[in-house]
């Protein structure tokens, strides 16, 4: 748990400091999909993160834009873009579905390849 801790604190600090605006949204969908399919291993829960996902978002876009440093059009901006590329499809304004989760990791900057253990 303790290497768990310390990997996701690392992720964080890297997403605060030196990821686009378009890649914190991306990687802020990939989370939320990935703790609505967590089966306690982190391998299984990236892969049960597939294209038609419908995830719930639990706060407003200004809550989101706290979260990751920026501010509510920059969201509002990059949720725009992501749909317009085909990448999501926003069912309204909490529950978003991935259409296209590989390309959605590629604009994230990360490959989800993370095993158990």
């Amino acid at each position: 748990h303790a290497m768990d801790s310390l990997a996701q604190a690392r992720d964080w600090m890297l997403l605060l400091g030196q990821k686009s605006a378009e890649e914190r949204v991306a990687t802020f969908l990939l989370r939320m999909a990935e703790r609505q399919a967590d089966t306690g291993c982190a391998k299984r829960a990236h892969e049960s993160v597939a294209n038609g996902t419908t995830i719930d978002v639990p706060i407003t876009r200004a809550q989101i834009a706290a979260y990751l440093g920026l501010t509510i059009e920059t969201v509002s901006r990059r949720l725009t873009a992501l749909r317009d590329a085909k990448l999501i499809a926003l069912q309204s304004s909490r529950s978003i579905t991935l259409l296209d989760v590989p390309a959605l990791q590629r604009t994230a900057g990360r490959l989800m390849d993370a095993d158990c253990g």
